[in-house]
């Protein structure tokens, strides 16, 4: 999971060009709005299920359906329209 971290950041920086800040904050929120959840979601079904081996596949295989969505993303694509610059008026 480590490994993921740089070409994450990359991905960020590639797709949204000037706004790659925003575009950071949007993955880190999504990131550990999705890691709450799931820790909550592990602690409820080792409950249920009495075992630690139960969560333990579904989350493999959301992690094997987020590596499939990465495929999907073509970082020449850029997620904003280049800004605008307007020629400077003096008056």
């Amino acid at each position: 999971m480590t490994f993921q971290q740089p070409n994450i950041f990359a991905v960020c920086v590639e797709t949204g060009g000037e706004m790659a800040g925003t575009v950071t904050g949007f993955l880190q929120t999504a990131a550990q709005a999705g890691s709450f959840i799931s820790s909550v979601v592990f602690g409820y079904m080792v409950k249920t299920y009495g075992s630690y081996q139960a969560p333990l596949i579904p989350m493999a295989l959301f992690l094997g359906v987020g590596a499939l969505l990465w495929l999907s993303i073509d970082p020449s694509r850029k997620l904003f329209a280049p800004p605008k610059t307007e020629p400077a008026v003096i008056t």
